[in-house]
This record gives C-alpha cells, sequence and structure tokens, in this order.
C-alpha cells in the first residue's frame, strides 16, 4: 500500500483540490478536483450576510456555513480515499494552503470591517478543510501561502528552480488546468506526504 496525500488551496466556497501518491522523492498526480463548499441555504459570503444580523443570528449563520463546509470538505476527503483504496493507496495526510497563520475570527471581530469581513471568509474555509482531515484522522500540514515555496523548498531539499519544474512537470499528464491554485494544492499535497507525524 502506498501512502497518498491531498493538497487544497480555497477561495470563498470552494477548493482546489489535487492528490499525490508514491514516495515523498517522486509523487505522481492520481487526482485533481475542483471542491464546491457551499450549499443551498448558506449565503455565498456569510460574514457578509451576517453583518445585518442580530449577534445570536450571526453567530448561527456562521457556525451553519463552518458545518456545512466541514461536512461537504469531509465527503470529498472520503471520495478520494475511496478512489485511492481501488489502487491499494490509502490517504494518510492532507495540506492546506494558508493565506496567513492567523486562526479563526471570532464573529465580533469578524464582523468589524469590511477588510476583515474577506479575511474571515477566507479563514473560514481553510478552517473547514483542515477540520474535516483531522476529524478522519489525517496528519494535517498547513502552511502560509507567501513562504510555501521556500518552506516547501527546505523541507523537500530541492532547490526553489527544480521544485517548480517538478510542480510544473506534475500537471503535463493532466493537461489545463494545472495552474497556480492547482500548484499550489500539489505543493501543500507534497508536504503533507513527506511531513512526519
Amino acid at each position: 500500500m502506498t501512502s497518498a496525500a491531498a493538497g487544497f488551496r480555497s477561495h470563498t466556497g470552494w477548493t482546489a483540490a489535487v492528490a499525490l501518491v508514491g514516495p515523498p522523492d517522486a509523487p505522481r498526480v492520481v487526482a485533481r478536483k475542483r471542491i464546491d463548499l457551499l450549499a443551498r441555504g448558506v449565503p455565498f459570503e456569510c460574514y457578509h450576510a451576517a453583518a445585518n444580523l442580530s449577534p445570536a443570528k450571526a453567530e448561527a449563520l456562521i457556525e451553519r456555513a463552518l458545518t456545512t463546509a466541514t461536512d461537504l470538505a469531509r465527503e470529498a476527503l472520503l471520495d478520494i480515499t475511496n478512489d485511492l483504496r481501488a489502487t491499494k493507496d490509502k490517504l494518510i495526510a492532507a495540506g492546506v494552503v494558508l493565506s496567513s497563520a492567523r486562526p479563526l475570527l471570532s464573529v465580533e471581530d469578524a464582523l468589524s470591517s469590511h477588510t476583515t469581513m474577506h479575511t474571515a471568509e477566507g479563514l473560514l474555509y481553510r478552517q473547514a478543510l483542515m477540520d474535516a482531515a483531522k476529524g478522519l484522522r489525517l496528519r494535517v500540514v498547513a502552511v502560509p501561502e507567501r513562504n510555501l515555496p521556500d518552506i516547501a523548498s527546505n523541507a523537500l531539499g530541492i532547490s526553489a528552480a527544480a521544485l517548480r519544474g517538478r510542480v510544473g512537470d506534475l500537471g503535463r499528464e493532466l493537461g489545463a488546468p494545472w495552474a497556480l491554485d492547482q500548484k499550489h494544492a500539489a505543493l501543500a499535497a507534497w508536504l503533507a506526504l513527506a511531513s512526519k507525524r
């Protein structure tokens, strides 16, 4: 059985996902997906919608959005796990690209300004991915995007230039799309695959 890891680069309401399998020195892509993290009844920008509600209703809306996103992320991870079983591979870890290393904001802090509402939107979906992975007992590696190439280069023992080439090569067989979302999700998966418990 070969180890596998999934990597995610999220946006408001969805995430790019890439799954890698194999030894950390020679991984290969086995899945590339777009995963929706929104369901009917949850507003696209839940913090913006919550700004017009009473504190109790705002808390309930944000909790519903987080729970929904976490449930959808869990379903996606289970789908990846089931797909890997067919090839006798095992999902052991998940890597999540962060916009920063900030924790999820309280609803009160998140609603304090338009800027913090946007920040909170992104944090919510990243938190949902991490919570879903932890709930499935996967090892979770979370890396701030700003430092992702340097951290990956150091952790994997590959020069930055060689790493860019290898990540580009990972997507070559798949064809488009293999843009920044997929490349950074692949890097997060690669770091998760190479990480130690």
